[in-house]
């Protein structure tokens, strides 16, 4: 192919990342990679695409949706509350107390003393599973207690908390029982897509590149989110539930995509290493040690994974909001 003519191409291919968050530096190490391997290459293959991972929470967004429609599910008490749930939770009273706020109404149900206890409660539990056995332990439970749910119901859920959460003000909400309570709470609020990686997953695809999103939020979580910035469902790696005939969720984990889980799940799942990799915490070590290419790390002063990407002299962006 001529020289110009491959020159046009990767200009068109490419998707010029405009939006004005980018280091230099780290849009010239992208356009270079889709020059090597996208589909001007002459050693592309269609058949065989080379493959982006990417984390989705605090890497494609600011904030994590996987928390954010946990918090939906508690404030709006959408959980089965099957048999199932209550063995998950450790706060064994709740059970008396959501009994009785059934039969609360909607008017009078969220300040009601009983409703800012369980609610306060709910989060208190995830806190102390994150706390005392890890987070491994509490990805895991916040995708459990959504048992007895059906698929279509997390979906739905998800849908709601994005249409909430992206017109809220970003800050922190106070969970309390009142003014006095001496123990608050506090949980992140608002969600924003980041243009410049929406740009990013959108440039990749145009380039021929296999773009996929795993992440430890639920599968059926991040499908919904991921959608949105044009990664379909087939292309998404979550925690995933044991689902029964009828759609609805059980408490059994068939993948658990957390630091080793997100590369043990990339091997199996897909099928090859990527030659590009981003994400922005410590779950992500171990699938962006993966393979070998550009390493994009959002900075959010994680350790020790910005220790381990300065000594590999990965791509350190600055967090962009």
């Amino acid at each position: 192919m001529l020289k110009n003519l491959v020159c046009f191409c990767i200009f068109l291919f490419s998707v010029n990342l405009g939006a004005q968050g980018w280091v230099p530096e780290i849009k010239h190490a992208i356009d270079k990679l889709i020059e090597e391997h996208g589909k001007t290459s002459p050693n592309y293959n269609p058949k065989k695409p080379p493959v982006v991972t990417l984390d989705w929470d605090n890497t494609m967004t600011l904030n994590d949706i996987g928390e954010a429609t946990f918090m939906y599910l508690v404030n709006n008490m959408g959980f089965s509350f099957n048999e199932d749930f209550w063995k998950l939770i450790p706060e064994k009273n709740l059970k008396k107390d959501v009994t009785a706020l059934k039969k609360v109404s909607k008017k009078n149900l969220r300040s009601h003393k009983m409703f800012l206890n369980y609610r306060k409660k709910m989060l208190q539990s995830y806190w102390d599973l994150c706390e005392k056995k890890g987070d491994e332990v509490c990805y895991g439970w916040v995708a459990q207690i959504m048992t007895g749910l059906t698929t279509p119901d997390v979906k739905k859920a998800t849908e709601a908390t994005l249409d909430l959460e992206l017109k809220q003000p970003i800050g922190k909400e106070t969970i309390q029982l009142d003014e006095h309570d001496p123990k608050k709470l506090t949980v992140n609020q608002g969600i924003r897509y980041y243009p410049e990686m929406k740009e990013l997953v959108l440039k990749f695809q145009n380039a021929g590149f296999d773009v996929w999103v795993v992440s430890a939020s639920t599968q059926w979580i991040v499908e919904v989110a991921a959608k949105k910035v044009g990664v379909h469902a087939n292309r998404v790696l979550g925690i995933l539930l044991d689902v029964d005939k009828k759609q609805r969720l059980t408490s059994k984990i068939l993948r658990l995509t957390y630091r080793k889980g997100k590369a043990d799940a990339i091997l199996k799942d897909i099928g090859k290493t990527p030659v590009f990799a981003a994400g922005d915490s410590n779950t992500d070590i171990e699938m962006l040690l993966l393979g070998s290419g550009p390493r994009l790390v959002i900075d959010r002063g994680k350790k020790p994974l910005m220790d381990i990407a300065k000594e590999k002299a990965w791509l350190i962006q600055p967090k962009f909001l």
